[in-house]
């Protein structure tokens, strides 16, 4: 196992000059810990990164939990910024009056969890998590304040609307003024069975690139999305690209029902997926923003937002089990496609390398964030997350087994008879 700097190296000398052995670490889910000690979120760090090659990896080597740099993360401002929901009404007075509303905010989100007083149930963190997820602001979007000021009703662009409200769209108190951020529901929430927004699956209808085209272009840094202007009008719904490479390697928005099943994090399996210290110390370094305006998440409201995230139920199956899945289940047996894709996940604690799969290789293989593995991800409620594989290259099912395609790579039943891939499909659709 590699491993980076010990910030506990100098606690551990001091130990030994009084004669004593330096206590063991726990590694345990602790709530506690992850909050109060850098030793334990740096040992997170390093037992769960999967390499520490890409740059992506050696960003948090050099700046995580990192022990007496002035460089480092931990340095920066703790800052939780109140918002409000950006409602259809509301929205309609910005077009009207081509200017942010003047709000009165609430108190910031966690305010007054300390780390004396921190929930003290799962529920009572996965209810945190919920607001986080639909409520903390990620990055400021003024392309999407652009949008509001010139009329343009959000949905256009496959954001999503719930109580007369825009999903993951918040006015956010910016230094005593009103401005426009984004959360975690913007890409990754849509509509489920009962009405309500959750994680569960990813908005694939939103597109973030059509709208920075539009109303932001090149001028405009995005916190979430490093696809050069000249490459946004190919980046279409449902996709980003998170690489800092100047190369074009956009991703599916994933979808997270069913997270804390799946044995790595990322497409890139560049995460050991162990446990919610792992996923907090994921998401707290996706929030950090090192640049022209510094800052750091509350760790409580990370933490919350992995216990949500970790709770969330994989997603439901598309159609209900028939004849035709009947048979399609034996080929999906006989195919080989049981091999990696094992139930009842339909996943496996393997990686596949980017050379073997075949598919476009530079997400896979950029120093970003590649490994030179792609994760198996589970095929739970597979039929309802289009577009498929990693870079949303397939709108359907049905283009993805479609025999010639153009697209490279994933080439399992391909060499099916048209009832065998009519069967496959309709199995897949029930899982």
């Amino acid at each position: 196992m590699w491993r980076g700097c010990d910030v506990r190296r100098g606690a551990s000398l001091l130990l030994l000059a009084l004669g004593c052995a330096e206590p063991e670490l726990s590694l345990d889910d602790d709530a506690h810990a992850y909050v109060t000690s850098r030793a334990y979120r740096r040992a997170i760090l390093e037992r769960d990164l999967v390499t520490p090659e890409p740059l992506y990896a050696r960003a948090r080597l050099d700046h995580y939990a990192t022990q007496g740099d002035p460089r480092g993360w931990d340095e920066l401002p703790e800052v939780a910024r109140a918002t409000l929901p950006v409602t259809l009404t509301l929205a309609a007075e910005v077009a009207a009056t081509r200017r942010l509303p003047a709000l009165r905010f609430p108190a910031p989100l966690g305010a007054g969890v300390t780390p004396d007083a921190l929930p003290t149930t799962r529920a009572e963190w996965v209810a945190l998590g919920e607001r986080v997820f639909f409520e903390f602001p990620m990055s400021l979007a003024p392309s999407i304040g652009r949008a509001l000021r010139a009329g343009v009703d959000l949905r256009a662009y496959g954001v999503l609307v719930h109580d007369d409200a825009y999903v993951g769209v918040r006015f956010v108190d910016h230094d005593g003024r009103a401005a426009i951020a984004v959360t975690c529901a913007s890409c990754h929430a849509s509509i489920g069975a009962d009405g309500r927004p959750s994680g569960v699956r990813a908005n694939r209808r939103f597109d973030m690139g059509r709208l920075r085209l539009d109303f932001g272009g090149a001028s405009e840094q995005h916190a979430v999305d490093e696809t050069t202007a000249d490459d946004l009008a190919r980046l279409g719904p449902g996709r980003s690209d998170v690489q800092r490479d100047d190369a074009f390697n956009p991703y599916a928005f994933p979808d997270f029902g069913g997270i804390a099943d799946m044995p790595y994090l990322h497409h890139t399996a560049n995460w050991h997926h162990r446990g919610v210290a792992t996923l907090a110390v994921r998401v707290e370094t996706v929030f950090i923003s090192p640049g022209r305006d510094p800052w750091r998440p509350p760790r409580v409201l990370m933490w919350a937002l992995a216990e949500y995230l970790r709770s969330l139920p994989p997603p439901p199956p598309l159609d209900p089990p028939g004849p035709a899945s009947a048979r399609g289940r034996e080929v999906f047996a006989a195919e080989g496609c049981i091999d990696c894709h094992v139930p009842p996940l339909y996943s496996s604690s393997d990686r596949i390398a980017v050379s073997d799969l075949g598919t476009d290789p530079a997400a896979g293989t950029s120093p970003g964030r590649g490994t030179g593995y792609w994760r198996i991800p589970s095929l739970r409620g597979v039929g309802g997350n289009a577009p498929y594989l990693h870079h949303g290259a397939f709108p359907t099912l049905e283009a993805m087994f479609t025999p010639g395609r153009e697209e490279p790579g994933h080439t399992f039943g391909l060499d099916l008879d048209a009832a065998e891939r009519a069967d496959l499909i309709a199995f897949l659709r029930t899982i």
